[in-house]
């Protein structure tokens, strides 16, 4: 079952050097699911199909726009039928799916290792999947939610990638951005 809870957050833009800043953005409903690893287990697989059709129906239940972060995988599974696709296709009708790698590889240790191509590749996979699942809803890659630390070289592959908007807990901005960033307008909500 999703739990419905509240949270302070931090939004922050920093327009590119040739850019305008950006038009503040409404942010309703976000909902992340786990994204099992390769190595998974079958009860972590189960509990990850459990957390998704959770977020699906969440999002289905809801007349504003989900932002969801789920595993192109296992999505690709679900739409697999006709029914998990026709269920798929009406319940997130308007809504945005984060572009994920189509197997979970964190980006700033790719960029750490040099493969940076190799993450690009894995987000454009992840992104037609989801795109070829669920054709009623955006897979978007504007936004990435994290709550593990964000290097600098792996920040600027996700600006590289499309990403402009970075959503994390307000001690992991503390803690790992705002020390390497110049004084900037926050936009908090508490």
């Amino acid at each position: 079952m999703i739990g419905v809870a509240t949270a302070g957050t931090v939004v922050q833009r920093l327009p590119g050097p040739t850019e305008t800043p950006a038009p503040p953005i409404d942010l309703s409903v976000v909902a992340v699911t786990p994204s099992p690893s390769p190595r998974a287990t079958s009860a972590e697989r189960a509990a990850a199909k459990t957390a998704l059709d959770e977020a699906v129906d969440l999002a289905a239940t809801l007349d504003a726009p989900v932002t969801l972060e789920v595993p192109p995988t296992l999505v690709a599974e679900v739409a697999a039928t006709p029914a998990g696709a026709e269920r798929l296709a009406a319940a997130l009708e308007g809504d945005e799916l984060v572009a994920l790698p189509v197997v979970p590889l964190d980006v700033s240790s790719a960029v750490a290792a040099g493969r940076a191509e190799t993450y690009t590749r894995l987000v454009n996979a992840g992104e037609e999947l989801l795109t070829a699942a669920v054709p009623t809803a955006a897979a978007v890659r504007t936004v990435w939610i994290t709550t593990d630390a964000l290097s600098s070289g792996g920040a600027q592959q996700l600006r590289d990638l499309g990403v402009r908007f970075v959503v994390m807990p307000a001690e992991l901005y503390r803690d790992t951005v705002s020390s390497q960033l110049p004084d900037t307008d926050l936009f908090v909500d508490a």
